[in-house]
């Protein structure tokens, strides 16, 4: 006798794989309060005595992936994870780009022998403070108070091939970005709850002795948010031997931010954001422009700024863009074994092979226990129901056609 049972958020063998990826590469919330622990000891330490900028520091805040909850391990062999802070500083605005940056340098790296000295690294836009599991890129801006909150002047400045100091000052507001990205991201309770359900469970398992309050915040993503990741972790496997800037995710996110209504899986939302971003750079490129972006809470902050540099560096995504949604379209009916090929091509090896061991292990407890129904683990499901009495090898089934996602405007033209 069978019974009715309402579908889970998260429910099928591609998006069971895709939220288990995306839980393996996401910021663990014990690093989310090392980072946070980092940020105040940084300040304090740039406000020490005898820093050069003791008793300039206003404030430190999170921008960029730590302050929409976007945040992977940015490298493929290791969980790696890239943070970026704005240090709001009480500077005169007469300071050169590269009279300020090099204060901050100065300021971070110390005295021969500190804490900082061997760890700090000054770059073009910020300084950078390496330890073993994470970056922190620490930018200083000006307030600018009579403009929108945390509006700032941000700093340039990089040597040129023969050597001259190109420098100049920005408008931004990443502040802003991070307040309208994420007014701009749907509801999506049901499948938060069941994702911070799975992270939980994921983190319990690894570390039974630290374990994480139910429902944690830092836990809690929208599939939005969740496909977001997982976009932003392809994109960086297909940079990661490339010699070329790769797209910026900010410039992602402004994209996919204006995405209408919802979708009905992760695979289908991780689909319509890539094809988003496709249409986005054909109609720039169909017009012979480069996408211009700019931050909607700052007109004169140009998210395009730095990428893409030419054409052909649109053009090329591009390619890469049409690639991962023919795979995408054949991941959805792939067999388990091409599936894992497709996913380790996408997502990379690490993140790949540690999920289908672990669904390899669940699939054997299901033959041991004669099914899967109302297993936490996955979603609820009946292994009849989720295709995961599939056998493990099999030729993969024909491609399907990616989905249509609405156009958009971001070209050149004001």
């Amino acid at each position: 006798m069978s019974s009715l049972m309402i579908q889970p958020p998260i429910s099928g063998i591609t998006d069971i794989l895709l939220a288990d990826v995306a839980i393996k590469i996401q910021l663990p919330p014990h690093l989310r309060e090392t980072a946070a622990e980092r940020y105040a000891t940084i300040a304090h330490w740039i406000d020490r005595d005898g820093s050069p900028l003791q008793g300039r520091v206003e404030l430190l805040y999170p921008q960029g992936s730590m302050a929409i909850g976007t945040a992977i391990a940015s490298k493929l062999k290791n969980d790696e994870f890239d943070l970026d802070i704005v240090a709001q500083l009480s500077l005169p605005t007469t300071l050169s780009p590269t009279e300020t940056l090099d204060t901050l340098f100065l300021s971070i790296r110390g005295d021969k022998g500190s804490r900082y000295y061997n760890m700090a690294d000054r770059n073009s836009r910020c300084v950078t403070v390496s330890y073993s599991e994470m970056h922190l890129d620490i930018t200083p801006a000006i307030l600018q108070p009579t403009r929108e909150p945390k509006t700032s002047i941000i700093f340039h400045s990089k040597k040129s091939d023969n050597l001259i100091e190109i420098e100049y000052y920005l408008t931004a507001n990443p502040f802003g970005f991070a307040e309208w990205f994420l007014e701009s991201m749907p509801p999506d309770i049901e499948f938060s709850k069941e994702y911070a359900s799975r992270s939980q469970a994921h983190y319990l398992a690894e570390a039974p002795s630290n374990p994480i309050p139910d429902m944690h915040p830092s836990l809690m993503r929208s599939k939005r948010i969740v496909a977001f990741q997982l976009f932003k972790r392809w994109r960086n496997k297909v940079f990661d031997t490339r010699k070329v800037r790769m797209p910026p995710s900010v410039v992602l996110a402004r994209i996919i931010a204006s995405l209408s209504g919802t979708s009905s899986s992760l695979s289908e939302e991780l689909k319509a954001q890539a094809q988003l971003i496709l249409n986005t750079l054909e109609l720039a490129h169909s017009r012979g422009k480069v996408i211009h972006l700019v931050n909607p809470r700052c007109n004169e902050d140009i998210l395009t700024d730095r990428w893409p540099e030419s054409i052909s560096d649109q053009a090329m995504f591009m390619e890469d863009l049409r690639r991962l949604l023919a795979q995408l379209a054949e991941l959805e009916t792939a067999q388990l074994q091409r599936k894992q090929e497709i996913m380790i091509d996408i997502f990379g090896e690490r993140p790949t092979i540690q999920v289908f061991e672990e669904f390899s292990n669940k699939m054997q407890e299901v033959d041991q226990q004669g099914g899967l129904r109302f297993s936490p683990v996955y979603g609820g499901i009946a292994a009849s129901s989720s295709g995961l009495s599939e056998p493990a090898f099999s030729a993969p089934n024909t491609r399907q056609e990616g989905i249509k996602a609405p156009t958009n405007t971001f070209f050149g033209d004001d």
